[in-house]
């Protein structure tokens, strides 16, 4: 189901049937596919699932300046110091 949130019909969130997905993250409104995700579990998946966890623990252990560098880093991009790190990561 979709919500219309203002008079103009601008902003929508939710889904659209089985055809799209309608969803706002830090402030910019997207739509995308409706897909039923897979779940490979090949080698290099594994992999790519490793990095992220390493990349999230490293993060954790950030002392709070080092954290807020990130998120001043991030401000440009309109995205959190955390993704900034784990896409350079």
């Amino acid at each position: 189901m979709v919500k219309v949130t203002n008079v103009f019909g601008d902003e929508y969130s939710g889904k659209v049937g089985n055809s799209g997905v309608f969803a706002k993250w830090k402030g910019r409104q997207y739509r995308r596919k409706y897909v039923i995700p897979a779940n490979p579990r090949t080698p290099k998946q594994q992999e790519v699932r490793s990095s992220f966890d390493n990349a999230v623990q490293l993060w954790k252990e950030f002392l709070q300046p080092m954290k807020k560098n990130y998120n001043f880093l991030a401000v440009p991009k309109q995205i959190s110091g955390f993704n900034m790190w784990v896409s350079r990561y």
